[in-house]
């Protein structure tokens, strides 16, 4: 008999029990397939022997191993996305208080700051413009942009930290 037929006879004898075992391993029919069909392809292929006696509880004992390491690359997968999501998950709440902050800060400036401070202080804050830059844009000199956004400043302290001076 050669090899291929020793296997598929070997198949059609144990494969109904190998799938059970599998099955009440993994409690999942496609992974016991898939389990099952791992033992055959290894013995196709030349990656384990058959012993002499025993076949079928060698069989029995494959899937069971296959089955192990199933389970226990999910767990490992498991443990890792746990892991993941615990480490990645950001604390919301922060960037939540810290995007509301900001949204006060710039209410404030549109509501309290006159035109030109207000427009110095966007430019600088929000285009990220040097004073040079912010200077040529609006047609004042570096000074000038120095003390609007100091003037800016000093009144946001004033409301937003007023024990700070």
């Amino acid at each position: 008999m050669s090899k291929e037929e020793t296997i598929e006879h070997l198949f059609r004898m144990h494969y109904g029990a190998m799938f059970r075992l599998a099955v009440a391993m993994l409690h999942d029919a496609d992974e016991a397939k898939d389990a099952v069909s791992e033992v055959f392809a290894r013995l196709f292929c030349g990656n384990a022997h058959l012993p002499e006696k025993g076949t079928d509880s060698y069989l029995l004992a494959s899937v069971r191993n296959q089955c192990l390491d199933i389970i226990r690359q999910k767990q490992m997968r498991e443990r890792v996305n746990k892991l993941l999501t615990t480490e990645i998950e950001p604390d919301l709440s922060l960037i939540q208080h810290r995007t509301d902050r900001y949204m006060a800060l710039l209410a404030f400036a549109d509501s309290r700051l006159t035109s030109q401070t207000r427009t110095v202080f966007r430019l600088r804050f929000d285009k990220r413009l040097s004073y040079k830059a912010i200077a040529e844009q609006t047609g004042i000199s570096e000074a000038a942009v120095y003390k609007h956004l100091a003037k800016a400043i000093r009144k946001m302290k004033e409301q937003f930290n007023p024990n700070q001076k």
